[in-house]
């Protein structure tokens, strides 16, 4: 499973008690979620669920479209009708049958979000793959790279399929170096060797996890979920704590524990630094071999 910002938020307020709610629509817009059956109650007057949050969390349709995976802050609510009226619009309006989550206002969107990218940044160091910043070209053995790769660049791979999305039969380089130019400015990948044009290159480093802002931000697939959920959660639980509650300290510190666990159960790994030459080349690649061939 992708994790973007939305499911994360989600996955958040879902570990904080008696915060968050689901229910089907009855109907919708892009700015409105009705529930005539679940929020047409006594027990939420009119403006109940306002600077809360909602996620559509299924589509209806069972095909994941949107607005499946969007969410927003709450801007108003009416009990009379069950609508629940959105700060930023669906891209797709919500339709009857969606699944669909709220939370309270206690814990805010952009609370959530903070607490997200707080346990982002307290990773430190995370895996990076880019595979898009860098093509080779004819007659070049400088490249330059990102500068968020420049410190801790540890594997170069290069695509030797270059017309099929699926088949790119990646295959690691060797022999190559980092040369640094002016202070924050993008250092230069440099190989004693030319490569055959128009491939990508794949760069594997070690640097900070950019942080998510938009519904759609995704985390990186080497980073496991259960490192950002439980701390996030905690850290707002944490924040929004006012008073030494037996019941709330309890609760916060189920979540230390969880949080505690996962760094142990979940590690970051980072990739090993590999410059040196393995194997020979010479049967991956089929032009410029004499170039690509350093023994």
């Amino acid at each position: 499973m992708t994790w973007t910002l939305a499911n994360l938020t989600y996955k958040v307020a879902s570990q904080i008690p008696n915060f968050l709610f689901e229910g089907t629509a009855t109907g919708g817009s892009t700015t409105t979620i009705i529930d005539i059956n679940s929020r047409k109650t006594d027990n939420e007057p009119d403006d109940f669920w306002v600077d809360g949050t909602a996620w559509i969390l299924k589509d209806a349709a069972g095909a994941s479209a949107a607005p499946e995976g969007e969410y927003s802050a709450v801007q108003d609510f009416t009990s009379t009708t069950g609508t629940i009226t959105l700060t930023s619009a669906l891209t797709v309006a919500a339709a009857s049958g969606d699944r669909y989550a709220i939370s309270k206002r206690r814990y805010s969107q952009q609370l959530l979000i903070q607490s997200v990218n707080k346990a982002i940044a307290d990773l430190g160091k995370v895996w990076v793959v880019d595979s898009t910043s860098v093509t080779t070209a004819d007659s070049q053995t400088e490249y330059e790279i990102p500068i968020a790769a420049n410190q801790d660049l540890r594997q170069v791979w290069m695509q030797f399929v270059d017309d099929d999305t699926n088949d790119n039969r990646w295959y690691e380089l060797y022999n190559w170096r980092v040369q640094p130019t002016t202070t924050g400015s993008a250092s230069l990948l440099v190989f004693p060797y030319q490569l055959p044009a128009d491939y990508a290159l794949q760069l594997h480093y070690v640097g900070e996890h950019s942080a998510l802002y938009t519904y759609s931000d995704k985390l990186s697939d080497k980073v496991p979920w259960e490192r950002i959920v439980y701390r996030a959660a905690w850290d707002a639980m944490r924040f929004k704590q006012r008073s030494n509650n037996a019941l709330l300290v309890e609760q916060i510190n189920s979540l230390a524990q969880l949080a505690s666990d996962a760094e142990i159960n979940h590690p970051i790994v980072l990739p090993e630094l590999t410059t040196r030459i393995i194997q020979p080349v010479k049967s991956f690649i089929s032009t410029d071999i004499d170039k690509v061939n350093l023994s």
